[in-house]
């Protein structure tokens, strides 16, 4: 039986997507439709396809026949014989929507409850689709502009008061007392429950004003933001999160609850396998306001940025969640490599030879292989980037 198996992967057309970004990287032509996602994993609304012997098959069905020998002894035990994590690409051309997702107790939580309230899975106003949280970790390919957690308190009210508008002046004297965290709370909440012609006349206020900057750091993210969502309160959002601009080969870890947004880029993106996301604005989605505020963190903090390993062609990326570790291979040579659980391996740029006794692959840029168990001494060879996404060894 083969232990090193071609992936077919499922695309994702949403309309923040690119249409240039994820064709490039598979080599193929510019589409007409924008193409956001490809997904590596066994998600059950979207599994990827092995290329078996005799047949293609989901990777979902192909790890629950035999999750010892398919998943790995540990991870089939501690994930239920499941594969506990999703890898993409991920190719946005516009923002997403500000976002966070629930800890593992608000996920089982709200779960349960819109359960017992019989909310079906696929209705618009469902906000918990699983029991699991979704931290998730953020590689960049190109410069990769986000917004990561939020800004610390004195920031964001200088941020505020720049505008001198009388509304919003009294929005942010009305928390000047508190403690940062629930002064930034407050003033979240009074943001996104105003009327709505208030909303909009805000934020074609913030529009207008930055229009008018010279130099203001925030000008141009600004009106490229409201260009895309003219009227949305969401876009005062970014004066209170951190702006990020990734380059290639920098990443950073969010963590449930994190307050976030990705705006403009492409990365590598690895989560646990979950669907929960709860939004703020710059969306058409459904959004749970009351819900959202309960599983915010709105401690202030800076983000951890990342960085490639110095002077060495390996980098091994941190991440807090028991799900999910990501690699970074920059080769140009030979490199040894063995398994512990199953794996998912993708190539962005190059080509990769991989040799395990027998077997024999050569990957170009946009494949992948699913690496199963206990491999040992599997050999790299080429000059090439690829990633593998596998299970935490450290958490």
């Amino acid at each position: 039986m083969k232990k090193i198996i071609k992936m077919i992967n499922p695309l994702k057309t949403y309309d923040w997507g690119s249409k240039e970004s994820i064709p490039a990287i598979l080599g193929q032509e510019t589409g007409t439709k924008p193409i956001a996602e490809l997904w590596m994993s066994a998600h059950p609304s979207s599994p990827s396809k092995l290329i078996l012997d005799t047949k293609s098959q989901s990777l979902e069905h192909w790890i629950a026949e035999d999750p010892i020998n398919r998943l790995g002894t540990d991870a089939a035990s501690q994930f239920q014989g499941k594969l506990p994590f999703l890898l993409k690409i991920l190719a946005a051309a516009k923002p997403l929507s500000i976002q966070a997702h629930p800890n593992e107790k608000q996920a089982l939580k709200g779960f349960q409850r819109e359960n017992h309230q019989n909310i079906p899975l696929a209705a618009a106003e469902r906000t918990y689709k699983d029991p699991h949280h979704k931290p998730e970790l953020i590689c960049a390919l190109t410069p990769f502009e986000a917004l990561n957690g939020f800004r610390p308190w004195n920031e964001i009210h200088e941020n505020f008061s720049l505008l001198q508008h009388k509304g919003i002046t009294q929005l942010i004297k009305a928390h000047e007392n508190k403690s940062p965290k629930e002064a930034i709370k407050g003033l979240f909440i009074d943001l996104i429950n105003q009327e709505e012609h208030t909303k909009t006349s805000w934020a074609k206020y913030l529009h207008d004003w930055a229009n008018n900057q010279k130099n203001h750091p925030l000008k141009d993210v600004i009106i490229s933001t409201y260009h895309f969502f003219p009227g949305d309160i969401g876009i005062f959002t970014l004066f209170m999160l951190n702006y990020v601009v990734l380059q290639p080969g920098q990443a950073m870890f969010l963590n449930s609850c994190r307050f976030h947004a990705y705006l403009k880029g492409t990365g590598i993106e690895i989560m646990a396998n979950s669907d929960n996301v709860l939004r703020a604005g710059l969306t058409k989605k459904h959004v749970n306001i009351p819900e959202l505020a309960q599983i915010i963190d709105f401690q202030p903090s800076r983000p951890e940025i990342q960085s490639t390993a110095f002077n060495s062609d390996f980098t091994e990326y941190h991440s807090e969640a028991k799900e999910f570790q990501l690699l970074r291979f920059d080769m140009d040579g030979k490199k040894n490599y063995s398994t512990h659980n199953g794996e998912i391996l993708l190539v962005v740029k190059g080509q990769l030879e991989i040799l395990n006794q027998s077997e024999k692959l050569l990957l170009n840029q946009g494949e992948s292989v699913f690496l199963c168990p206990r491999l040992k001494n599997i050999r790299f060879q080429g000059r090439c980037l690829f990633f593998i996404a596998r299970i935490n060894p450290l958490v």
